[in-house]
């Protein structure tokens, strides 16, 4: 079982704008420090995919694993 904090749960749900096919994320360039910095610890717990669109624009969804963990903590 994965601890996370409030903090990093509602980061999950932010990212969860929709079925993984037509996910966008979350603009890196639309984000605070706090937010970004939750972002790494959910990328480093493999919870975030950080993907690098048009002009270099970099996005943060969330991985597959992270749905399941999004999942579980909402039903926990």
């Amino acid at each position: 079982m994965m601890f996370l904090l409030p903090e990093q749960v509602e980061m999950l749900i932010r990212l969860d704008d929709g079925p993984t096919q037509d996910s966008v994320g979350l603009k890196a360039d639309t984000l605070g420090r706090s937010d970004l910095e939750c972002l790494r610890i959910l990328y480093d717990k493999g919870l975030v995919l950080i993907d690098v669109g048009w002009l270099e624009t970099v996005w943060f969804r969330l991985s597959p694993e992270g749905r399941i963990v999004k999942a579980n903590a909402l039903f926990s």
